[in-house]
């Protein structure tokens, strides 16, 4: 089992930044986060840009969840999409005691030293303080992985390629329905489009999707919806070849896919590139 990432349309309500002096202990604090992230100024109009929420996204839906269902996050991860999938201990936003021993030690491959690379004055930095940099010390921490915090997930690759699988298909698979049509059409598509205001990078974001490929490197096909995580692991669904593929690293690399398993799986998708 390996770390990886997830985004959604929390990144166009305009509430990415941490305090610039965060520690990871003050940021697994969920409820005395949230409760600083209410107070804060919102960095434009929330829905007329999107920007990178990267740590506040899991801050946020982690409280939104717990008011609305009066369960927790990881409570309905287990229950309404891991369990009834069959992966209920491939799919974690904590890891329980019973499972700490399977989950994989992270190592550096490079990936610290890209981030400290990228300029001082970054907006990236006001979301990602370097107090909580997502590198393999952080993920290492046995309280970071406790603590449910949903910008964030331990899982299997198996795991993640099933709940994407779900999406390749509709939003039901194998008689599991966890989307109706209606939400899988509204998840699937394009909400924003542009330059992400804290990466940089242009993209179109949809219901916790990046749409399509991401720029001149891409690791989705056009016409397919994912997300990449830190380090390198990276997830996405191909409704049009009813495909779904996840790659979760433990070796915490700048690139994901390598060239050899790019040119794989574009010969069993039966396209020419991504």
């Amino acid at each position: 089992m390996s770390p990886s990432r997830p985004a959604a349309r929390s990144s166009t309500t305009a509430t990415p930044q941490l305090p610039a002096d965060v520690t990871p202990e003050r940021l697994l604090d969920l409820p005395a986060m949230a409760d600083w992230i209410a107070g804060q100024r919102t960095r434009w109009e929330p829905g007329s840009a999107f920007g990178y929420h990267a740590w506040t996204y899991g801050v946020l839906l982690a409280e939104i969840l717990r008011r609305a269902t009066g369960r927790t996050c990881d409570q309905l991860l287990r229950e309404e999409l891991a369990s009834p999938l069959g992966i209920g201990d491939e799919l974690l936003f904590h890891v329980p005691e019973h499972l700490a021993s399977r989950v994989a030690t992270c190592y550096d491959g490079g990936w610290s030293a890209r981030l400290e690379r990228m300029p001082p004055g970054a907006p990236f930095f006001d979301c990602v303080p370097h107090g909580v940099l997502p590198v393999a010390e952080l993920g290492n921490r046995a309280d970071f992985r406790r603590t449910a915090l949903p910008a964030n997930g331990t899982m299997t690759a198996r795991g993640a390629a099933r709940l994407y699988a779900v999406l390749a298909c509709g939003g039901e698979l194998e008689g599991v329905r966890l989307l109706s049509a209606a939400t899988f059409k509204e998840a699937t598509t394009g909400w924003a489009s542009g330059v992400d205001r804290m990466m940089g990078t242009t993209c179109t974001m949809g219901g916790g999707f990046v749409i399509g490929d991401s720029g001149a490197k891409p690791v989705r096909p056009a016409g397919g919806f994912g997300h990449s995580g830190s380090g390198g692991s990276t997830a996405f669904a191909d409704p049009a070849h009813r495909f779904s593929f996840a790659l979760v690293k433990n070796r915490m690399t700048v690139s994901g896919l390598d060239a050899r398993l790019a040119s794989e799986i574009r010969t069993a998708l039966g396209i020419a590139s991504y």
